[in-house]
């Protein structure tokens, strides 16, 4: 897919940028009436890097076309705040956590 988009907070987003898979979450403000802090945070991030967005036009900017995507997806502000995402959200798998479970297993 060129992008991936969600209409709901969804663990999916953090999996796609993990992934590296240009990702837009479609949020309106009405919704943003969440009170647990925790995402709270995740949404600053999200419309930090330019993930979350909750104007339609301004999507449909971006999906306009593959150059576009691009360029957004891979502007080295919004790389850097993905990275923050992921560190913070995701807990990707490292050959030396193999190395644990084979020792855990023997």
């Amino acid at each position: 897919f060129s992008v991936v988009i969600f209409e709901r907070l969804s663990l999916g987003i953090v999996e796609n940028i993990l992934l590296n898979q240009p990702t837009i979450f479609y949020y309106p403000k009405r919704l943003y009436q969440l009170k647990n802090k925790n995402y709270r945070n995740l949404i600053n991030l999200l419309k930090k890097s330019k993930i979350l967005f909750d104007d339609r036009k301004k999507i449909e900017e971006i999906i306009s076309s593959k150059e576009s995507i691009s360029q957004w997806w891979l502007n080295k502000k919004n790389a850097q705040i993905r990275e923050k995402i992921i560190l913070k959200y995701a807990n990707p798998f490292k050959y030396n956590d193999l190395k644990m479970i084979k020792s855990l297993v023997r």
